[in-house]
């Protein structure tokens, strides 16, 4: 088994653009192609979206992304062990990853919004505050409803070269998704 990183500086990716678009499943050359939604925070507290694309071989797991997401999941030590588990299990750890991901922004902009609302409503910063809020969280349904409908494709075998031992685990992300949106 093999696993690739390919570091896309920020220009390529937003030339990544119309494949960021249609988060469908893609045949490469016997590989398949998958998009997948990455939330954050910006430092004024906003919320971005990163992608990582990842081309999906029986034996092949390359990523595209500007930040290397598969170091923040997986230890050196991890890593050696998933790479014997073959591909789809990296891309189940990477969805979990995903997942927990929309979980913890989730919270943090309840919180946030929680707080929003105790305090005075006439001023025109917290107005704006709650404005570009609720437009994160409308941002964040929409990647949610993206990804939940690539996991479905997953669990349904409609992607090649995708070990279908995982669909339990595509339907328990699946039902995740699902609880956020």
């Amino acid at each position: 088994h093999s696993l690739h990183n390919l570091r896309l500086p920020v220009k390529e990716e937003i030339s990544m653009k119309t494949v960021q678009a249609l988060p469908e499943v893609e045949g490469v050359r016997g590989k398949s192609v998958v998009v997948i939604k990455i939330p954050g925070v910006s430092e004024k507290g906003r919320c971005r979206l990163r992608t990582i694309a990842v081309l999906l071989g029986k034996k092949e797991f390359v990523s595209y992304s500007d930040v290397d997401l598969i170091q923040k999941i997986f230890s050196e030590e991890d890593l050696k062990i998933a790479l014997k588990k073959g591909p789809t299990f990296i891309l189940v750890n990477v969805l979990e990853h995903v997942l927990s991901s929309y979980f913890d922004i989730i919270t943090e902009l309840d919180v946030v919004n929680n707080k929003l609302e105790e305090e005075a409503v006439h001023e025109q910063a917290v107005m704006e505050t709650i404005f570009h809020l609720k437009r994160s969280l409308g941002f964040l349904h929409r990647a949610l409803n993206s990804n939940r409908n690539l996991v479905l494709s997953l669990e349904n075998g409609l992607v090649k070269n995708v070990n279908s031992k995982y669909a339990a685990y595509f339907r328990n992300q699946y039902n995740d998704f699902m609880e956020l949106i």
